[in-house]
């Protein structure tokens, strides 16, 4: 099993292993006995409920993946059958750095001068996954946060939820639409990515 390239997992960033089965299929005609027999790594937890599988029967076998650094890890895990004769599976994997940024850091701070009432401004402001694993983002808690002052925040298109892909681009819509006097405000963006919050940019809007 390739778990291909997965976040790095520290004690301190909050990151959550990759967690996936293999499955072992008894096809034989007689109950199967196995032997589980793993050397602990520390980038690999290995879960089996059971050891013991009747004919047809498949027993699934539970991997959670954390790596602790960059770079390539694998591993054999063995199973003796029976008593009798040995079945590795590999399980490898890459260790890598989420990387969500701002395609221009020059947009960290967003001045939106001061509008007329009942007015409307829109700020677009990209973001890009330097990542090499998808990323989920939402600016949901960003965007009820914002919302009671006069600031909208979606991503382009509408939505507050997107799941970028490697190298993928996707602009973030600022839209300050005043009803009221609001004093000078400046509020930080923070999205929620791959369920961590992450600040992205700083708003400063007034009315």
């Amino acid at each position: 099993h390739d778990f291909g390239p997965c976040f790095i997992v520290t004690p301190k960033n909050g990151m959550q292993p990759v967690q996936a089965t293999i499955d072992l299929v008894n096809e034989d005609e007689n109950e199967i006995i196995f032997d589980a027999a793993f050397d602990e790594v520390d980038f690999l937890t290995v879960t089996v409920n059971q050891t013991t599988i009747a004919p047809g029967e498949r027993v699934s076998v539970g991997l959670a993946f954390a790596p602790p650094t960059a770079g390539k890890f694998s591993t054999k895990l063995p199973f003796l059958i029976n008593g009798l004769y040995m079945q590795s599976v590999t399980v490898s994997g890459e260790g890598c750095e989420l990387r969500l940024e701002l395609s221009d850091p020059n947009q960290l701070n967003v001045n939106i001068p001061s509008v007329p009432l009942h007015s409307s401004v829109t700020r677009s402001v990209p973001i890009m996954n330097r990542s090499r694993r998808p990323v989920d983002v939402s600016l949901a808690d960003a965007a009820a946060k914002l919302r009671a002052k006069s600031l909208l925040v979606s991503f382009a298109g509408g939505g507050v939820e997107a799941t970028l892909r490697p190298r993928e681009t996707r602009p973030i819509e600022l839209r300050f639409v005043p009803t009221t006097r609001i004093p000078q405000f400046s509020e930080s963006i923070v999205a929620t990515v791959v369920g961590l919050p992450k600040p992205l940019m700083q708003v400063t809007a007034a009315c």
